[in-house]
């Protein structure tokens, strides 16, 4: 028998999200983990991945995260 696992994605404002995603970093930070990627992201926050990538593309512009092959 097949499961289905469903996610409620949250409807916030990008100013929120960004707080949550920069709060997820710092977690990951005090964890020493170096690296982690957006399915991370979503798995832990319930965030649209269009925001998400939004904002880790910001993020990346001010230097926050880099992107990694």
């Amino acid at each position: 028998m097949m499961r289905t696992i469903t996610y409620q994605i949250q409807e916030v404002s990008d100013r929120e999200a960004e707080i949550q995603i920069r709060a997820f970093i710092e977690e990951r930070k005090k964890k020493i983990v170096k690296s982690f990627n957006v399915l991370d992201v979503y798995s832990d926050l319930k965030l649209p991945t269009e925001q998400i990538n939004k904002i880790m593309m910001k993020l990346e512009r001010e230097g926050v995260v880099t992107e990694s092959e």
